[in-house]
């Protein structure tokens, strides 16, 4: 998959994640709130031939992508920052950066240094998303 694709594919999600919610977000003038869950295991900066996008690791294409979509709607969107794992080869990740309005430089000084030599343990994580308190329904 190229990296404009999957670029593509990032964005295309994050949309769909938020159209419902501004339409609530109008009638409640509330903005919508988004937390990106990003994989911060080894296996994004593998540089295996299989493993590149386009001569580019999978979490250089990631930051790219994070990066311009949270400085493009970082005015109209609360976004937050989760990293799994976030120490050790098999901790859930955590939030890094809560969620609110204008901090796409937040959330991009948080994504360096690229990721270390640890596991992806997904399903924890996703737990701690659900549990997260800061989310609204």
């Amino acid at each position: 998959m190229g990296a404009s694709r999957f670029q593509f594919s990032l964005f295309f999600v994050l949309v769909v994640a938020v159209i419902p919610h501004t339409t609530m977000a109008q009638t409640s003038c509330e903005p919508p709130q988004m937390l990106l869950v990003v994989d911060h295991s080894s296996s994004m900066v593998h540089t295996t031939p299989d493993a590149l996008i386009d001569g580019q690791t999978k979490w250089s294409v990631a930051e790219t992508a994070i990066e311009g979509i949270t400085r493009s709607y970082e005015d109209s969107v609360d976004f937050g920052l989760m990293l799994f794992p976030s120490t050790g080869q098999c901790n859930p990740g955590s939030v890094v950066v809560e969620l609110g309005p204008n901090n796409a430089s937040e959330i991009a000084a948080a994504l360096s240094p690229p990721p270390s030599d640890y596991w992806t343990p997904l399903s924890q994580s996703l737990e701690v998303v659900a549990n997260h308190s800061a989310l609204r329904n």
